[in-house]
């Protein structure tokens, strides 16, 4: 998610500020830890000879970086986010197929550095404990999108939150969830 860069946090829907400045809120930078895991599905073909044959061969990422939330006015629950991360990615199961040459030849890990803008909208989470909250981010630009998450902060620190953990379920558009996408974020 989340979608970040092809797989980063795409949050998002810029909503209804809260305007008392005591309020709870997330508010300027914070260093962020994010995986996502997508499952790898294969059809196993029974024969004369057993064959596995991929559907999806899953996906793993991991991203590290800083996230900045910037609320519409202060003590705001909704405004703008900025992320500058890295992060790492590849496919989760690699079937080949016996060589020479081997196929797939390599591992498919790669690592890159990107930037993306978008809004955040942090609500608490209805019909769940007070501690509980919904953190939505939409990102633009072309690998951006929205995924909402739920959310565990800590206690906040001057109407701030100082640490939180989050957690989503995702899955290409129109499928079942394949993919968990987990993280915490502190306060920097």
């Amino acid at each position: 998610m989340m979608k970040w860069t092809a797989g980063l946090l795409a949050l998002g829907i810029a909503g209804a500020g809260v305007t008392d400045a005591r309020a709870t809120n997330l508010s300027g930078a914070y260093s962020i830890k994010f995986t996502t895991l997508c499952q790898s599905i294969e059809n196993e073909v029974f024969g004369k000879s057993t064959q596995i044959q991929t559907i999806d061969e899953g996906k793993i990422s991991q991203t590290v970086g800083t996230i900045t939330f910037t609320p519409k006015v202060a003590g705001g629950s909704s405004g703008k986010v900025t992320a500058v991360f890295t992060q790492s990615t590849g496919s989760l199961a690699i079937l080949g197929l016996p060589g020479p040459p081997a196929s797939p030849a390599v591992p498919d890990m790669k690592i890159s550095t990107a930037t993306q803008n978008g809004t955040y909208t942090l609500l608490p989470f209805v019909g769940a404990p007070t501690t509980t909250y919904s953190l939505s981010v939409t990102f633009s630009g072309k690998n951006g999108g929205t995924d909402v998450f739920t959310v565990y902060p800590s206690l906040a620190k001057s109407g701030v939150f100082t640490h939180a953990d989050f957690i989503n379920i995702d899955s290409n558009a129109g499928a079942k969830p394949t993919c968990s996408n987990a993280g915490a974020i502190d306060h920097m």
